[in-house]
């Protein structure tokens, strides 16, 4: 996700979080009988019975225990016991429900919540923490509504409205979001989730005055927020205030900005070491050693197959290791389990490109976007395979509905304005780098590149201009040189001397 648009996961607010032991052990625990009977399969089944008084009540245990740390597992089975003990205690079933949560079994936790609501429909913690999950497990739609609900019992719980804010977000909803965020900042005045939200939809639609007026006294008294300080840049350049934005977003050090959620202490007592394995595995794939996170992950996709984030870094290791048919593999079962998880799609677009059978991409992409239409991540890889395919006219479709719920972003614009060139629509691509240049006058690419559509329609001296300046800019660009080339060869009298 853009640096933009953050969202609110879990480990924001578990810095002082217990890790109490590695969560992914194999062997441990060999031969002690499984909690749900025999005849489930997975990591998670739902055992039937009939609690005091004759109610039927649905206990989410685990199948595979080897999976699972000897400590987590104590507190697991303390919690069913207390559950089988206490079958219509709401607290039992939300105290199940949190280490699920906070252990990333998230379906569990979903199934454990859920009953937490049914048996105290007037306490809004189980129904605040289901929100959470769901939005974690890609239930977007379903997790807003949750939270819709939750507010309206709690209407002063700012974090709660902060949290709705970053999920219309990314569910394509900036107004929506902007009232989330204004409401958040009116309940928690000395807080940065409420500002900050608004600031990003406000950069998002470019509207850079309300993001500025926003973010300066901000940064006055929290000169330490490198999120914070990135913002305010990103508002600097669309003003053209160039120098104070480079100022800026120097100080952008990748770490979100902090989050405040009075009831997610709830969830931090409860976590185990899932988080900080996760974390080792995504640094060795960043560090290129693939190869050493694939066991890690598959242990983990194990015990929280709904995980997405879980699921799309074993798929991406899966990759970068050629296993491509593990990879379908997995994200088959995914499917299987819940055929409108959009990202799931997006992933499998991915394999199959990866592939090479770019029709199978195509289809997987386009599956994701019929699920979330306003995915730009979607969009952007749609754009991809399209043009791989040769199908320029339908990537600049999908690279301007990118743009279009996604807000302007250069890099994307780029992309947009070079299709247009191959498909000799120069002027539509000058219109386009126009916007890429607002948003990074710094950039000798852009300039060369808009000197380029430019030079093409006939705009002779506008484009020497333009690549006089980016050449000021570097020099030693790859596009300027090619540009260059281009004009003295279109405007051999022009070359400058």
């Amino acid at each position: 996700m853009s640096p933009l648009l953050p969202r609110l996961t879990l480990t924001l607010g578990l810095p002082g979080a217990l890790l109490v032991g590695a969560v992914l052990l194999s062997g441990c625990g060999d031969g002690e009988p499984q909690l749900s009977g025999g005849g489930a399969t997975g990591v998670g089944a739902v055992e039937t019975r009939v609690a005091a008084g004759g109610s039927l009540s649905q206990l989410p245990t685990l199948d595979d225990r080897t999976l699972i740390a000897p400590e987590l597992l104590g507190l697991i089975d303390g919690a069913v016991d207390d559950v089988r003990r206490s079958p219509e205690a709401s607290d039992a079933w939300l105290e199940l429900g949190l280490l699920y949560d906070a252990n990333a079994m998230g379906q569990l936790a979903v199934t454990a919540y859920e009953r937490a609501v049914e048996l105290a429909p007037d306490d809004h913690r189980p129904a605040y923490h289901l929100a959470r999950v769901l939005e974690r497990t890609g239930q977007t739609e379903r997790a807003i509504q949750t939270m819709r609900d939750v507010l309206s019992w709690a209407p002063a719980h700012a974090a709660g409205h902060g949290r709705l804010g970053s999920w219309l977000m990314e569910a394509g909803d900036p107004q929506a979001a902007r009232s989330a965020y204004a409401r958040c900042r009116d309940l928690d005045p000395t807080g940065l989730t409420g500002p900050l939200g608004l600031a990003r939809v406000a950069v998002a639609m470019s509207d850079a005055g309300t993001a500025v007026a926003l973010l300066e006294p901000l940064r006055d008294r929290h000169p330490e927020v490198g999120e914070l300080r990135f913002l305010l840049g990103s508002a600097y350049r669309l003003q053209g205030r160039l120098d104070e934005a480079r100022i800026e977003l120097a100080s952008w050090d990748g770490q979100p900005a902090p989050f405040f959620d009075p009831w997610e202490s709830d969830v931090a007592r409860h976590t185990a070491g899932y988080h900080a394995l996760l974390g080792q595995a995504v640094d060795w794939g960043r560090q290129g050693e693939a190869g050493r996170a694939v066991g890690p992950l598959e242990r983990m996709h194990e015990v929280a197959p709904d995980d997405s984030a879980v699921l799309e870094k074993l798929v991406a290791v899966y990759v970068d290791t050629g296993r491509l048919g593990d990879a379908r593999a997995v994200l088959a079962l995914a499917l299987q389990r819940d055929p409108s998880h959009y990202r799931s799609w997006r992933s499998l677009a991915m394999v199959e490109e990866a592939a090479g059978d770019l029709m199978a991409a195509r289809s997987a992409a386009e599956r994701c976007l019929e699920l979330h239409p306003t995915w730009v991540r979607g969009h952007e890889l749609l754009a991809r395979i399209r043009w791989r395919m040769g199908d320029l006219p339908g990537a600049v479709v999908a690279l301007q509905d990118a743009l279009r719920y996604g807000g302007p972003q250069s890099s994307t614009l780029r992309k947009l304005a070079r299709a247009q060139g191959i498909l000799l629509r120069w002027h539509d691509a000058r219109a386009t780098l126009d916007g890429a240049l607002a948003l990074t006058p710094e950039s000798a690419e852009v300039h060369a590149l808009a000197a380029e559509a430019w030079a093409e329609s006939g705009g002779l001296a506008r484009a020497w201009e333009l690549l006089l300046a980016g050449a000021r800019l570097e020099s030693d660009d790859e596009q300027v040189r090619r540009v260059w080339l281009r004009l003295a060869q279109l405007d051999p009298a022009g070359v400058p001397r």
